[in-house]
């Protein structure tokens, strides 16, 4: 799936405007890296355990994250967004042919 990597790539690099995403959002974006929330948790932790406040966290385990995506509201999403059809149709193209071949 070379060809699907390049193809994704160049869709990200010529259309990045209208597939932008939050500014609050770590992983998965130039420049971010998961680092960052590591380091803005701890902060976190630190300002309330040194005010001697209680502290509960929880943690998301989304390793298998994407097995879960419902493509029919990516797909939504993308067409909101104004993406060109024959764009969208080549993703879609290509994530039911991932499928079938799962």
């Amino acid at each position: 799936m070379i060809l699907g990597k390049v193809f994704d790539l160049i869709v990200l690099d010529r259309y990045i405007d209208l597939l932008a995403t939050s500014d609050l959002q770590f992983g998965f974006k130039p420049h971010r890296s998961t680092n960052m929330c590591s380091m803005v948790l701890k902060e976190t932790i630190s300002y309330y355990v040194n005010d001697r406040s209680t502290v509960c966290c929880t943690m998301l385990d989304a390793t298998q994250t994407f097995d879960r995506v419902e493509y029919p509201e990516v797909f939504r999403l993308l067409m909101s967004r104004q993406l060109l059809p024959v764009i969208i149709c080549v993703l879609l193209y290509m994530y039911t042919l991932i499928i079938q071949l799962e």
